[in-house]
């Protein structure tokens, strides 16, 4: 199994798809500009998510959504 480092290192980009429930315009939008990456509302009650797996880490682990470590690597092995 690669690493964190070693799968962001030789990967530029990727998707994930994410539980999401806000009811507030543009937040998608916003949050995506805040960290870098590309957040799409699919109106179903979930995201995708792409862009750099350090960003969308950052993402996830920030107050805006507010994953743990843990739970990142067991749902998202790809995010290390």
């Amino acid at each position: 199994m690669k690493t964190f480092r070693e799968y962001a290192l030789n990967e530029k980009s990727v998707t994930i798809d994410i539980d999401w429930a806000s009811e507030i315009k543009n937040l998608d939008k916003d949050l995506s500009k805040e960290y870098g990456i590309k957040i799409k509302d699919n109106g179903n009650m979930t995201a995708d998510v792409k862009g750099d797996p350090i960003k969308i880490k950052e993402f996830l682990l920030g107050v805006d959504y507010g994953m743990s470590e843990e739970d990142i690597a067991v749902i998202f092995p790809e995010l290390g």
